[in-house]
């Protein structure tokens, strides 16, 4: 699917859910439910993704060499885990 039908796509489901003013929307005060990878945070990861051409194999480092350090996952705004 083409990035701009996905995007339509989803701006529909919003919709159809009265979601519009929630999701995909980081303004403050608004629900925030995020996932950020960091492909960089081990010496070997940064090592690997310097290397990489492609966004396939920037996936597959971040599935083989990823661990708890590579991602950070926040709900409502927050962090879901404290460390």
């Amino acid at each position: 699917m083409p990035k701009n039908g996905l995007k339509t796509r989803l701006a529909s489901q919003k919709k159809k859910l009265g979601l519009e003013s929630c999701i995909r929307n980081f303004s403050k005060g608004k629900e925030a439910n995020f996932v950020v990878l960091y492909p960089t945070c081990t010496p070997l990861m940064r090592y690997r993704m310097d290397r990489t051409t492609s966004l396939r194999e920037k996936l597959l480092v971040l599935m083989m060499l990823g661990n708890d350090r590579a991602v950070k996952t926040y709900l409502e705004g927050e962090p879901a885990m404290a460390k």
